[in-house]
């Protein structure tokens, strides 16, 4: 079994063709590079984490061209086998309703009442507008995935607060 931060493992033996699998837990093939040795490792192939070069594990005597996803297997907590096609949560995050990121000032029209007049605050009890230099709310957001730089991720957010009529304008962001 394979994860990060879990050292290098050396693995004889294997045969993708008699249906050998590699288990992974916290990572999917897609998150792996695989590269041919060099030198004492000429033969083998490395197993790497794409986005920080952690090598995972030296699998001798198999070419790298030949390692494609089927010799795969992802594993949950338990060392079970997840279905493809099936997602595991694995965590979740919690945002205060006052959270806010780097931007220009927003929310000037949250204080726009149905009949024409304004409020000092919007439904949500916030005071309006969020003033810059951090007047960006940070909204929810339903899907997460690793950004180009580790330590960073694309969001796509929610509609905000809940509903449409008190987060009118979400728009797409990255936020880190």
């Amino acid at each position: 079994m394979l994860k990060a931060g879990n050292g290098t493992k050396t693995i004889v033996d294997f045969n993708s063709k008699e249906g050998d699998q590699i288990g992974l837990q916290g990572l999917t093939y897609e998150q792996l590079t695989f590269a041919q040795g060099t030198d004492a490792n000429a033969n083998d192939t490395l197993v790497k984490i794409s986005n920080t070069g952690e090598v995972l594990a030296i699998l001798n005597g198999v070419k790298a061209n030949t390692i494609d996803d089927t010799a795969f297997v992802v594993l949950d907590k338990n060392y079970q086998p997840i279905p493809q096609g099936v997602s595991e949560l694995v965590g979740r995050a919690v945002l205060p309703a006052s959270t806010f990121a780097a931007g220009p000032t927003s929310g000037q029209f949250l204080a726009l009442n149905n009949d024409g007049t304004t409020s000092p605050v919007n439904s949500n009890g916030l005071p309006v507008p969020f003033p810059g230099p951090n007047g960006q709310p940070v909204q929810g957001f339903s899907a997460i995935l690793p950004g180009p730089k580790v330590g960073t991720y694309l969001v796509m957010v929610d509609n905000g607060y809940g509903t449409k009529a008190n987060s009118p304008i979400p728009c797409c962001a990255s936020m880190r």
